[in-house]
C-alpha cells in the first residue's frame, strides 16, 4: 500500500527544497523591489539616495550581516531638510518616509539609547 498523498509530499520536503524556496523568495523580492524602484517619484528617489549615501559614508556593516548599520533618523532628516534641500517641510519628510516604509523600501526603528 501507499501512504496518503499528503504524507508522501510532506516527507519529500527536504533541506534542498527549503533552500530552493528561499532562493525563489529572494528572486521575487528582488523583482518586486526593482519594479517599485522604477516607479518611484523623484522625491522618494532622492530620499533613498540620501539614505544610501549616508550608510555608505559610515561604511559600518551590521554585526548580524545583511547590510549596513542604521542611520540616525534626525541626522537623515537634517540632511534632507537643511543640507540637500530635498524637502522643505518636516511633515513632507515624515510622509515620504512613511510611504517608503509602508512599501518595505526602508525600515524605521527607534533607537533605545536615543529615546
Amino acid at each position: 500500500t501507499h501512504s496518503p498523498y499528503f504524507d508522501e509530499v510532506k516527507s519529500s520536503i527536504t533541506e534542498t527544497t527549503r533552500k530552493i524556496k528561499a532562493t525563489q523568495r529572494q528572486v521575487l523580492d528582488f523583482v518586486f523591489m526593482r519594479k517599485v524602484l522604477k516607479s518611484l517619484a523623484p522625491k522618494h528617489t532622492e530620499l533613498l539616495k540620501s539614505l544610501a549615501e549616508m550608510q555608505l559614508k559610515t561604511g559600518e556593516e551590521r554585526a548580524s550581516g545583511g547590510g549596513f548599520k542604521f542611520v540616525n533618523y534626525k541626522k537623515w532628516k537634517n540632511n534632507c531638510f537643511n543640507v540637500q534641500m530635498i524637502v522643505n517641510k518636516e511633515v513632507e519628510f515624515d510622509s515620504l518616509v512613511k510611504e517608503l516604509s509602508d512599501h518595505s523600501m526602508i525600515r524605521v526603528e527607534n533607537d533605545r539609547a536615543e529615546g
